[in-house]
């Protein structure tokens, strides 16, 4: 902390003059940031929490000439920091982000309406002190001409309950501070509008992304969603599609992000056009990656395990674009891995199957692959080598259901009394059909 010759020459050089006796407490009513005059703010910001001169001069700025008293704004600091659990460095980041904290009475003004937001939110101790940490500026507003109104408007025109209410305001308090008159409401309408939005589907896009109603419609959403629509040649109905399966894509950089990341995958994988619009509307997540971090060595690494050459890695990617979301190391590598070793694979059947099936890239071995390899075996009396043969002619028997197709068809089968085989060899037939194969004579 600064203190003697220290505070004295900081104060010199911003104009401030040093209280008296600055171990004992000023019980005066202090102007911020007047020449010459004494400044309680900058003397609690540089001594209390050690403060640098450019804070407190900051701090000062925003206070505007609003007059702080000492002991009061001692005594809220206890209070506060009390009330929220704070440590002196969170107390510091609060006083500095919201200067008038200084001024108020905790008794009278914070304490009455921390409490009342605490109880509306059915907020817990800790997610209220995430709010004030988040937006300071919530210890100023009133709770009955701001806070209520605000809140009571937003979970009306979201039909929100009051559990999802809680959730949207902890994960961006931000939306505490703005008007829902001159803010929210115009926003929602203008999102609504343009995406053709039923009240449910908007409701469910605020609540996988809150910020969409902090960013400016006008100046960031609007042309995000023109420029989206032109690179990749969607229809309204399909621009509206894509932005509910993947709201975060209203938070990116066009410009930063989607645009460079687009045009480099399509140059990589010699995409047209309608094939890039294919790859992203099948599997949006693709806008929220890096090319250079995430998608380029995915595609690297696939396409050297399988000997892939750059038509058929493009042919795997189009048909099975979900792909591009697995990580290579943690999901594709130890699943092919397994997958070959258990059919005793070479690596050209390993390659055939995947060109063939792109989708086994996304079964979880263990959960899926395994138990139904292991039914087949058992059940059909199949060796591996048998059965390995058959995946390699029909790659489709690793995409169908255990449960809903395997098991019920071959308890049909006994039933029938007709050859357990039919399981797999029949494998394509509909339902329909596979139930009259069973009342063939």
């Amino acid at each position: 902390m600064l203190a003697g010759p220290l505070l004295a020459a900081a104060a010199l050089l911003h104009g401030w003059t040093p209280l008296a006796g600055r171990g004992r407490v000023s019980t005066g009513t202090i102007a911020a940031a007047a020449p010459g005059a004494h400044s309680v703010a900058a003397e609690i910001v540089m001594e209390r929490f050690g403060g640098t001169v450019a804070e407190a001069t900051a701090m000062e700025a925003k206070l505007q000439k609003r007059t702080v008293r000492r002991v009061r704004a001692e005594a809220t600091f206890g209070e506060l920091k009390q009330r929220l659990r704070l440590s002196e460095d969170e107390l510091k980041k609060v006083i500095l982000r919201q200067p008038s904290v200084l001024g108020y009475s905790y008794e009278n003004k914070l304490s009455p309406s921390l409490t009342s937001l605490q109880q509306r939110l059915s907020l817990s101790d800790a997610q209220l002190k995430k709010v004030v940490l988040s937006l300071p500026a919530v210890l100023g507003y009133s709770y009955e001409s701001n806070l209520a109104p605000s809140l009571a408007s937003l979970q009306q025109r979201l039909h929100l309950s009051n559990p999802e209410l809680k959730k949207l305001i902890v994960r961006l308090p931000a939306l505490l501070g703005l008007s829902y008159a001159s803010n929210i409401e115009p926003s929602l309408v203008a999102l609504e509008d343009r995406l053709s939005l039923s009240e449910e589907e908007l409701k469910r896009l605020v609540l996988r992304l809150p910020t969409v109603i902090a960013l400016s419609y006008e100046a960031n959403i609007q042309p995000k969603l023109l420029a989206i629509q032109q690179r990749l040649g969607l229809s309204d109905a399909e621009l509206k599609k894509l932005i509910l399966r993947l709201p975060a894509v209203l938070s990116y950089s066009y410009e930063a992000n989607i645009t460079p990341s687009l045009a480099r995958l399509q140059q990589r994988l010699g995409l047209t056009d309608l094939e890039l619009k294919k790859v992203v509307t099948r599997s949006p997540s693709v806008l929220s990656y890096s090319y250079a971090e995430n998608l380029a060595p995915s595609l690297a690494a696939l396409q050297q395990r399988l000997g892939l050459s750059e038509d058929e890695l493009k042919k795997v990617i189009v048909r099975f674009p979900t792909v591009l979301g697995l990580s290579y190391d943690s999901n594709l590598a130890p699943s092919l891995a397994a997958l070959q070793k258990r059919l005793r694979l070479s690596e050209e059947g390993l390659r055939k199957v995947v060109m063939r099936l792109p989708q086994v890239l996304s079964y979880s071995y263990e959960a899926n692959l395994a138990p139904k390899i292991q039914f087949l075996e058992e059940e059909l009396e199949l060796s591996t080598r048998a059965l390995g043969e058959k995946v390699l002619a029909q790659p489709a028997l690793l995409s169908c259901s255990l449960e809903h197709r395997y098991r019920p068809r071959l308890a049909r089968c006994k039933a029938a009394g007709k050859p357990v085989r039919l399981v797999i060899d029949r494998v394509t037939l509909a339902d329909d059909s596979f139930e009259r194969l069973m009342k063939v004579s």
